[in-house]
């Protein structure tokens, strides 16, 4: 998992490096050895931090990252959104939503007025490493994300029959994964807090809440390219692909 969101993993030799010397470390600390464990480990501290530390030099890693100036450019360029699709409308959507906390975050379209067709797009993200936080820190609504409470209007649309409640009503970490463009939703319980919607990014309840573009991860392109969609943009190191959802 960390080699995916990382892009790389240390090699055998870094891991052993860093196990044998948090071990001399250790022994030191045990020994008694005060100054000799300082040291060491404030020679660790600056050797691995000094020069590079993002949090103490800027933040163009979020900002001007090859990824974040394409996020930027399609969020700052997007015409306004077209009307409800046929089957789904804004409206019908927004019939259901009280006035409560339950609506969901990512900004449902209450009516088909020029003021809610200019919204922002909506991003489906589909990766590990949270790849919607990098969208919305940028400005833009994305899925899916943290969510409590559960946007419960929102699932109830993927899931009409109730069959999966039990699994998304409640506070966790949301995750897109698509097997099938042509397969019905399904909601899987990965881990305690985690939950894996399986769904496909051309489905009618997304286009109605205005989702245009659709963010793959690494292993989660491969996926993705089998749905087909249009690419409107592939990373030159081959981390992410942008891609296009055609108006309905």
């Amino acid at each position: 998992m960390l080699s995916l969101i990382a892009g790389g993993f240390p090699p055998v030799s870094g891991v052993l490096l860093a196990a044998l010397f948090s071990g001399f470390v250790s022994f030191l600390l045990l020994a008694g050895y005060r100054k000799a464990f300082c040291y060491s480990v404030a020679a660790a501290v600056v050797a691995t931090s000094a020069f590079f530390n993002p949090m103490s030099t800027s933040l163009d890693f979020l900002y001007k990252s090859e990824l974040a100036q394409k996020i930027t450019e399609l969020n700052t360029t997007v015409s306004p959104l077209p009307g409800p699709v046929a089957g789904v409308s804004s409206s019908s959507i927004a019939s259901s939503l009280p006035s409560s906390q339950e609506q969901p975050s990512v900004g449902v379209a209450t009516s088909t007025s020029p003021s809610s067709q200019d919204q922002k797009p909506l991003w489906l993200c589909y990766g590990l490493g949270y790849p919607e936080v990098q969208v919305q820190i940028l400005g833009g609504r994305a899925l899916p994300g943290i969510q409590w409470p559960p946007q419960l209007n929102l699932w109830r649309r993927l899931d009409p029959t109730g069959s999966y409640e039990t699994v998304y009503n409640r506070y966790a970490h949301v995750q897109l994964a698509v097997d099938s463009s042509n397969a019905p939703p399904t909601f899987t319980t990965a881990k305690d807090d985690m939950i894996v919607v399986d769904v496909s990014p051309t489905n009618p309840v997304f286009a109605a809440m205005g989702a245009r573009y659709v963010l793959a991860m690494f292993k989660y392109q491969e996926n993705l390219d089998k749905v087909g969609l249009p690419v409107i943009y592939k990373s030159r190191t081959g981390t992410f692909t942008i891609y296009a959802i055609p108006a309905q």
